[in-house]
């Protein structure tokens, strides 16, 4: 792994011997389940810093990443099946000590409150088939709370919840664009299968 660059980054435990690698070839899958695959090597980053730069290691030397917590996993999650690097998360300090972790309760409490209001007002408007004036105020709230988190968090950085270099990676952007319109598109329907339902009666 030193090739692509995680020798340079300080990490104070790295795993590429076969040896070492042994244990981290499966993870608690039911045996055949899954097959056993060796990843390139092992890294145990102690803090959330160093996690990020194992993705950045990764995305330039397009290797894959995958986390791993204790390896108890029962669907391959852990697995290395293409190879590529696993980093294990047991030693980052806010996992192995919660108490160390950094809260972003602003974040938190926009997001909430403003998910909130927007789904609320939604279901008004789905539910009458109509945008009255509290629907219409419910969801401009709703979306001057989302601004208010997006610039909230820009303003924190890497320390943010959502840290927004994540919507860099596209990926990233178009699964979560995907579950957006999934999920709205169920919000939508479910008002009319309600108004469906004595017809299967």
């Amino acid at each position: 792994m030193g090739q692509h660059g995680a020798g340079r980054v300080g990490f104070p435990c790295v795993f590429h011997s076969p040896s070492d690698l042994l244990v981290y070839e499966y993870d608690g899958s039911v045996e055949g389940a899954v097959d056993q695959a060796r990843p390139i090597a092992v890294v145990l980053p102690r803090a959330a810093e160093q996690v990020a730069a194992v993705v950045k290691i990764g995305k330039r030397s397009g290797l894959p990443i995958i986390p791993r917590g204790a390896g108890t996993g029962l669907s391959g999650g852990a697995v290395a099946q293409s190879g590529g690097i696993i980093v294990a998360l047991t030693r980052v300090a806010e996992v192995s000590d919660p108490g160390k972790a950094r809260l972003d309760i602003g974040g938190a409490a926009l997001a909430t409150v403003g998910l909130g209001a927007a789904t609320y007002g939604l279901t008004l408007w789905s539910e009458k088939f109509a945008l009255t004036a509290t629907a219409g105020m419910a969801m401009a709230a709703g979306a001057a709370l989302l601004i208010g988190f997006v610039l909230y968090e820009r303003r924190l950085g890497d320390k943010a919840m959502v840290p927004l270099a994540l919507f860099k990676n596209r990926c990233f952007t178009s699964l979560n664009l995907m579950t957006f319109l999934l999920y709205g598109a169920f919000g939508g329907a479910m008002p009319r299968v309600a108004r469906w339902r004595p017809m299967f009666r």
